[in-house]
């Protein structure tokens, strides 16, 4: 991430647009935020909408792993139940 962080800064550095480097990583940035990110750039309200954004992945991230808890305990279930099918039927 070091490395991925350094490279963004020495573009910005050169010249690029912020939005238009964030658009070269489409594997780190999504199109939707490089889009938001370009809009606010020129309507300058930047840090507004990157405050915005970090809200938003933050509470992707939380729904995401409360998802995960809910769908840990039907799984173990399941899977004790089919371990105890199987025994029962040997």
């Amino acid at each position: 991430m070091q490395n991925l962080i350094q490279k963004i800064q020495t573009e910005i550095a050169s010249g690029k647009l912020f939005s238009d480097v964030l658009k070269e990583y489409p594997n780190y940035f999504d199109s939707l935020y490089c889009g938001l990110i370009a809009a606010s750039m020129q309507s300058g309200t930047l840090g507004v909408m990157l405050n915005r954004i970090a809200d938003q992945m933050e509470s992707s991230a939380a729904i995401k792993k409360k998802i995960q808890k809910a769908l840990s305990y039907p799984l173990f279930t399941l899977c004790i139940a089919s371990f105890v099918t199987i025994l029962m039927l040997i």
